[in-house]
Order: structure tokens, then sequence, then C-alpha cells
């Protein structure tokens, strides 16, 4: 099966946006019979690229045993004429049904000669035959594009007998391999340093998801989908988290992953932060003491207790202290709220019983 996405695009309306949009139209054709697919999507991300492939399957009823698709970032993470480094959720898409991914060369237009037809074609019967009709959604342009695809199936070839179907039927279709029992869920990838709270950050960086505690520091690969979190260490799983959605509930933190009696990772410990904040003054201790006990576990905490500190080691210690403590009356748990209210007082004059105004010179009595 070639690939690739339509050089033109068509337009919708979006009626959450209130506003028309760009579709793109993924095209999949197989040679043999030039037997097509098309759908369009609202972009052209790695999601809108994996759902085209596991509905062209479907249609074909079928999986071709090569994917050849050309060397777009989607497909492609590193392109190369002898040997192209793919994109890992490509990848494990592949091999999900068993099939083998041999992108096109650089440069080299025969290798994908027949996708490039079907490309022209759609443009040409689809695209252009659709342009003039206004479509109220993205599902409503699918559907129309779906039945111009069928329509181009089974019309007649004009200089040989029978239709790209009936090719297809005849020739290609019991040399597809079977679909298997389940879908392919769409999983994202991410490299990852876990932190000394052995916590990982996932893909949306909103929520932050336990392993065992041995492994802070270590290099992790994070696999995210729909519903779960998984994170490998040297091809090993080491946890597997339920994808949490509540953006209040930033820290999913699994018991077992946790050291005996909350011990420090990393000699990291609540006592060693309250020292740390000890020596700027009592209101940032305050202010460390309740963001560590704010969370269910401590642990949760330090990243942003550590960053806290290290920004208020840029600045006097009684503007560090005026912060601390408007945000402690604030109750701002964040570092990055923190670093705005810090910076809001670092502008602010200084008022001090031992400065002297401007008045002080302009005259009088300046004994």
């Amino acid at each position: 099966m070639l690939i690739d996405w339509a050089g033109l695009t068509m337009k919708y309306y979006d009626p959450t946006s209130k506003r028309e949009k760009t579709a793109y139209i993924f095209v999949a054709v197989l040679p043999a019979s030039s037997y097509l697919y098309a759908q369009p999507f609202a972009d052209m991300k790695m999601g809108s690229w994996i759902e085209g492939h596991v509905n062209a399957f479907e249609y074909f009823g079928g999986v071709p045993r090569l994917l050849v698709p050309d060397n777009a970032k989607t497909a492609v993470t590193k392109a190369s004429r002898y040997e192209a480094v793919l994109n890992r959720t490509y990848q494990e898409m592949a091999e999900h049904y068993g099939t083998v991914i041999v992108p096109t060369r650089p440069k080299a237009a025969t290798d994908k000669a027949p996708v490039e037809t079907a490309v022209q074609i759609v443009e040409r019967r689809i695209i252009a035959k659709l342009r003039h009709t206004q479509f109220l959604s993205l599902e409503e342009l699918k559907q129309a594009v779906f039945a111009e695809v069928q329509i181009l199936n089974e019309q007649s070839f004009q200089k040989q007998p029978g239709s790209r179907r009936s090719v297809f039927l005849e020739i290609e279709q019991h040399e597809l391999m079977k679909l298997p029992s389940g879908r392919y869920e769409y999983a994202e990838f991410k490299q990852a340093k876990v932190g000394f709270d052995y916590h990982v950050a996932a893909v949306d960086k909103t929520h932050y998801y336990s392993v065992p505690y041995q492994f802070a520091g270590k290099e992790v690969l994070i696999r995210t989908t729909s519903r779960i979190v998984e994170v490998f260490c040297e091809g090993d799983r080491i946890a597997c988290h339920v994808r949490e959605t509540d953006k209040r509930k930033r820290f999913i933190t699994e018991h077992s992953h946790m050291p005996e009696k909350h011990k420090a990772v990393s000699n990291w410990s609540p006592r060693r932060f309250l020292s740390w904040a000890q020596k700027t003054g009592e209101k940032t201790k305050a202010y460390i003491a309740w963001l560590l006990e704010s969370k269910d576990h401590p642990e949760q905490a330090y990243r942003t207790c550590a960053g806290i500190l290290r920004i208020g080691s840029t600045v006097s210690t009684q503007t560090m202290e005026e912060t601390c403590g408007i945000a402690l009356t604030q109750k701002i748990f964040s570092y990055s709220h923190f670093a705005e209210l810090l910076e809001n007082q670092k502008q602010r004059p200084l008022i001090h019983e031992n400065l002297r105004g401007k008045d002080y010179y302009q005259g009088g009595n300046n004994a």
C-alpha cells in the first residue's frame, strides 16, 4: 500500500468555532489494481496519519505486506536513502498489523509513482468535483468524500475491462493478510529522565506518574494512549497507570513505588527542604512547609520546592521573605505562579527605615 497526503485541500465549516477550516486529504492505494482509499482530516499530525492507515486497512478488508510512505515527518524521523529512521508510533502500528514499512528513497520519484497518480485522480475526480459544495462539518465532508471514493472504485476503466474494485477482487484481495482481532490504539512515545521524586511527566506535561523509586535519575521511555500510561526502562515495563484526565490531580502515585516511610530519594527529604528554607527566613520556611503538607505525599512537592528555593537565591532575603509571605496568604502552590509573583515583587521600590528618600536631599534640616 502506498500512502501520501494530497497536495490540494478542502474546506468545511466548523460548528464549534463557527469558522471555515481546512481539511487535508489522506490517500492510500494498492498499486496493482489502483484500488484507493481517501479520507479528509482536520490536520496532518501523527494521530490523523495513523487513523488513515487503520481505516484504509479496514476498507480494503485486510493488511498489505508492505507500506510505502513518502519521507514525511509523520512517517520518518530521519530520512536516508539506505536506512530511514521511522517514527516510533508508526513502527508500533505496523508491528500491530504484522506489516513492514519501506519509505520511498529521497528524490526517487519512481518509488511513489502509483500514489502520485492516485493523488492526482483524487484531486481531479473528487476534490475538484466537490469544491463548490458547502460542508457544515468535517463529518459531512468525510461522508461526501467516501461516497465519491466508492463511485471511483466501481467505475469501469476506459482502456481495459473491469474496474478498480473488480481487479482488486481478482488479483489483490487474496494477497492481503488478515486483520488482527483488535484495532491499533494510537500511542505517543516520549523519552524522559525520572525526577528525584521518582515521577515522570506524561506527554500532556500536566500530570506526573510514579515509577519505582529505585529508578530515580534513570532514562526511560513513556508510552501514552487514551487510556493508559506505561513507562519502560531498558526494554522492561517498570510502571503502568490509568491515564488521569482531572487537571486538578497532577501527581499519580502508586504506593508500592514509594520508598519505605517516605525516606529521601537521592538525598532529598522534607527536613532538607525546610533546613534550606530556614536559611532565608521564617516566612520562607513556613511557605515551604505548607507546600510539603499540601500534597498527599511530600515527594510530590519536591520539584516545586526545589525550583522556588533556587529562584529565591537570585534575589535579596527581604524580597524572598515578602514574596513567600504573600504566596502563603494567597495559597500559591505552583512554581510558575510563584515566579511571576517574585518578579512583580522585584520591580517594587524598596522601602526601609534606614534608606533616605529624595525629599531628604531637597533642602531643610538634614541634621
